[in-house]
């Protein structure tokens, strides 16, 4: 369908499809919000991981340069 088409569509229907579609603009808006905290969250925990995984190297580490001093 090219955008000169026309569509005719009784007023009632109107009103119902663009509330229908004001609804629809609001929860994709929420969804995106959702989205964006669920982001956050990971990218939190994903620093939050590094930082244990860097912490877990370090005591690696040292427990191998114990175990090299003691041999």
């Amino acid at each position: 369908m090219d955008n000169t088409s026309k569509i005719f569509v009784k007023l009632e229907d109107y009103e119902d499809i663009k509330e229908i579609l004001s609804l629809m603009s609001d929860k994709v808006k929420e969804a995106r919000e959702v989205l964006a905290k669920i982001y956050d969250i990971k990218s939190k925990e994903d620093t939050a991981v590094e930082r244990w995984n860097s912490n877990l190297n370090k005591v690696e580490e040292k427990i191998d340069k114990i175990n090299r001093a003691l041999d």
